[in-house]
């Protein structure tokens, strides 16, 4: 779940890059330190971790009214809702990455998943379970005419956040996606002075029809402090990566690479470090390159690939 949410999420941040270049001035790469990983919680631990963070979602969602939300319940069906929401069930880990990246993946009996990292002690990733949601908007309730709109979805997102205590004074919109089931997906991310580098600090909300948040990612770390000026221009990147996949050197790519900040979180003697770096981020979904979804080449080291995802 994260891997894959991250990726869309780098891939929706890149592509919505746009300015004039200032560039930032600083070290090729910065490694800081994020905290010390601690033990998994026991059971009872997770089960608090999760009940608070449920209920905390259901508060407010049941008991903060926005302007273009939909909620006909009440004011004791929404207590009794918020009231029911504590109960969380009975917690799975079902990835324990604490040794790779400082995390595990919990899933709750009572459906909700959440991600929890064990060097701030905080849930960065939650997805609400069903049963603490209105019923999903069907066909017929999506084509009455009412849209979830970029509007609505805004206005719930930046609620939501300021509700959790998250200052957004310096993050902007980036994307407001609405799929076919009528949810949205608000993705902020952090203003650098280089408006064409995505900041690897984002926050993305997930607001179903009704504008209630069913899930949201705290990505959130230590502030970019790299240089962003590349020493390796576009071109000797692209040489890079066409020899590295074995391409033609009369292939081009479909889309061009983007100049982007690389996080890699990573635990080194029980410590959770994130290690900055500038890289070219090439975008091979439309390449169809089977099993590789993007490519990373060093923008400061000529010939050297980072990774691919």
């Amino acid at each position: 779940m994260k891997k894959n949410l991250a990726l869309a999420l780098l891939l929706v941040i890149v592509f919505a890059s746009c300015g004039t270049p200032s560039y930032l001035e600083g070290p090729s790469e910065t490694k800081k330190e994020i905290g010390t990983v601690t033990p998994v919680p026991n059971e009872a631990k997770l089960v608090e971790i999760g009940e608070e963070m449920q209920k905390k979602i259901a508060s407010f969602n049941y008991l903060t009214d926005i302007e273009g939300k939909i909620n006909i319940l009440n004011k004791e069906q929404r207590e009794y809702n918020v009231t029911q929401a504590s109960d969380a069930g009975e917690p799975e880990i079902l990835k324990n990455n604490s040794e790779k990246d400082g995390t595990i993946e919990i899933l709750y009996s009572a459906g909700s998943v959440a991600i929890l990292n064990l060097a701030i002690g905080r849930i960065t990733n939650f997805q609400v379970s069903e049963l603490y949601l209105p019923p999903k908007a069907t066909q017929s309730d999506i084509q009455s005419g009412r849209e979830m709109d970029r509007m609505i979805a805004e206005r719930v997102a930046r609620a939501f956040f300021t509700y959790m205590g998250k200052n957004l004074e310096n993050y902007k919109i980036m994307s407001i996606n609405t799929g076919m089931d009528g949810q949205s997906k608000v993705v902020f991310s952090e203003i650098l002075k280089d408006e064409e580098i995505p900041s690897p600090n984002r926050l993305v909300a997930e607001i179903d029809f009704w504008g209630f948040v069913v899930g949201f990612d705290d990505g959130i770390g230590p502030d970019v402090t790299i240089g962003t000026r590349p020493a390796v221009n576009e071109e000797d990147a692209i040489k890079t990566a066409k020899t590295y996949l074995g391409m033609k050197k009369d292939r081009e790519f479909i889309n061009s690479p983007k100049r982007v900040v690389y996080r890699k979180e990573s635990v080194e003697n029980g410590k959770l470090y994130a290690l900055d770096r500038l890289v070219w981020f090439f975008d091979l979904i439309p390449e169809k390159f089977e099993g590789r979804a993007a490519l990373m080449v060093d923008a400061t080291i000529p010939g050297k690939v980072v990774g691919e995802q």
